[in-house]
This record gives C-alpha cells, sequence and structure tokens, in this order.
C-alpha cells in the first residue's frame, strides 16, 4: 500500500437548520484507528456516511492524499470497506454466497478458512443467511471486509451481536490490518469491548489525540 492519509477540514453537517455535528477535523495516516464516539443520536453515523460520501457535508471538506475526494481523479471510494448498522447482505442466499457475491470465488480460500473456524461459522457456510442468528449475520458481514484487501475500513458499531471470543479475534484481525498499513474509522456509544486507538472524536465533546 502506498503512503495514504485522509483528512477532514472543518466538516459541519446541518438538518433543517440543526446541527447533526460540527467543525469536525482530523488527519487519520497509514496504521492509525480513529475511533467516534458518543452516545446514541450524537451523529456518530451521520458522520460516517458523510465520510463513505454517502452523505453530503452542510460545509467542509474531505481529502484523501491532499485531493478532495470528489475530484474525478481521486480514487478515495476504491480504498474503502465499510460496514453499517445494517450488514448488507441477502437473506435468499447462502453465508459462502454472500461473501463470493461480493468479493468474487477468487478470494483467498485458506485465509477465508480461517475467518470461518475462528468465528465458528464453518459449519454454517452453506445455510442461508436469514437462518442464521444475529451474530453469526455480523461475523459473515466483517468477513467480506476483512477479506476486501481495501485498506480503510470503516464500521459502525462493529461488535454489535458478538459474542467475547469474536470480539478478542477482530481485535487480532484490526491489529494485524493496522501494523500493515491498513486504516480504521469505528463507531462505538460504550467504551466496552473497544480497539485501542491513535485518534478519538466524541461527538459529546472534543478531539482527542491518545
Amino acid at each position: 500500500m502506498k503512503e495514504s492519509i485522509l483528512q477532514t477540514e472543518s466538516l459541519e453537517l446541518f438538518r433543517n437548520d440543526i446541527p447533526i455535528y460540527s467543525n469536525i477535523s482530523f488527519n487519520l495516516i497509514q496504521g492509525q484507528h480513529l475511533v467516534l464516539s458518543g452516545s446514541n443520536g450524537s451523529g456518530k453515523t451521520s458522520l460516517i456516511r458523510t465520510l463513505c460520501c454517502l452523505t453530503n457535508q452542510s460545509s467542509g471538506c474531505i481529502k484523501w492524499n491532499k485531493s478532495n475526494v470528489d475530484s474525478i481523479d481521486n480514487d478515495y471510494l476504491n480504498r474503502i470497506a465499510y460496514l453499517g448498522h445494517k450488514n448488507g447482505l441477502m437473506d435468499e442466499l447462502t453465508l459462502m454466497e454472500n461473501i463470493e457475491v461480493t468479493l468474487g470465488k477468487n478470494i483467498d480460500r485458506i485465509e477465508l478458512t480461517n475467518l470461518l473456524e475462528n468465528f465458528n461459522l464453518f459449519t454454517h457456510k452453506d445455510t442461508l443467511y436469514s437462518h442464521l442468528s444475529n451474530g453469526q449475520k455480523r461475523k459473515t458481514a466483517l468477513i467480506r471486509v476483512i477479506l476486501s484487501t481495501k485498506q480503510l475500513w470503516i464500521l459502525d458499531e462493529p461488535f454489535t451481536n458478538l459474542d467475547v471470543d469474536s470480539i478478542a479475534f477482530i481485535g487480532i484481525i484490526i491489529n494485524t490490518h493496522l501494523n500493515k498499513g491498513g486504516m480504521l474509522i469505528s463507531a462505538s456509544h460504550t467504551p466496552e469491548n473497544r480497539i485501542d486507538c491513535d485518534l478519538e472524536i466524541n461527538l459529546d465533546g472534543m478531539l482527542h489525540v491518545v
């Protein structure tokens, strides 16, 4: 991966003249994790959707490698793997089919098997997604992110419905991703089970460097 930096400058979002978030500025470089924290309704998901270019900010800008992300020659969106509150998977497909329909059949089968086994999903790989538990669905969605080979992971409440062992395993995966030059933005409304971070934006407060 080439040297990369994600920057925001004075991002603000208003709806009906009501501020959803304001004055969001940060620099995130390779190997770093930014946590968006704050109470429910504080604007974390809205900010994440803005960073994924799914919602347009009211003012401010987002830059990838010093260039505005809306520039025609910017490859920012090709660098993102995004997981929102919804898993974005199809009920009528099996667990394995959901992974293959997104990533193709030429994925790293050894790594896939390792993920399925560590998430206790291997025996469910041919199960319809609609028949999986909420935790199994979330783990399937996380596998898609992990196998995507994207540099920047943007995860909204990634640990929802996960058991303690799965959370610990994700922590290992995230540290490996960061050590290889990856980047991570995650949202969390509770301090429990949160991965260590380099930056934190508390939507109830200010930006902290830790």
